[in-house]
């Protein structure tokens, strides 16, 4: 299981692609990366080390996943909850400060980039082509967390990616296709 997750100017989390395979192993997923050309951004893991090693040698950085639950489902929800009109509170449940919209002399560039650089939790958006995520965040229980029986293979990859980018992490940075 892997998604492909970019960062608009906005500082909003895209899902992108996933690859879903079940049976696969990292090989695999290197070879989905390779052969539909993905862009050499941070892989959040929760493999062997040996598995993170593999991704490496084919060019993808990789960093250990934070697997905390109540933290990471927290800051899912958080960037779920943030419509983009009104920001987001962080974990600390401050409002992050906000930018005059008059900042005259400045480009729209200038104004995007300070923006997001102070308002990183505007939101997070799944592309309709990703249907497992999507499948497993509809379906998702509270009362099933943690445990066999949770079908959440997406949604977990999905959270240690969120708590890779809010634990200051590097993230991919690449433009949202237009198509999302």
């Amino acid at each position: 299981m892997l998604l492909e997750v970019g960062k608009t100017n906005y500082g909003q989390l895209v899902v992108l692609d996933e690859f879903y395979q079940s049976g696969s192993h990292v090989e695999d997923a290197i070879a989905w990366l390779e052969h539909n050309d993905k862009p050499k951004g941070t892989i959040y893991a929760e493999h062997e080390p040996s598995d993170q090693e593999r991704f490496k040698r084919a060019g993808w950085s990789t960093e250990g996943a934070d697997k905390s639950l109540d933290t990471g489902i927290a800051e899912v929800r958080n960037r779920f909850e943030a419509d983009g009109n009104a920001p987001a509170k962080t974990s600390g449940g401050k409002a992050p400060p906000t930018i005059s919209w008059n900042d005259r002399g400045k480009s729209e560039q200038e104004k995007r980039a300070e923006r997001a650089e102070n308002n990183p939790r505007v939101g997070l958006l799944v592309s309709e082509q990703c249907q497992n995520l999507i499948r497993e965040l509809l379906g998702y229980k509270e009362d099933h967390v943690g445990k066999s029986a949770a079908d959440d293979h997406c949604a977990d990859s999905l959270r240690y990616c969120v708590m890779g980018v809010a634990g200051g992490s590097k993230v991919v940075r690449r433009k949202a296709r237009t198509n999302v």
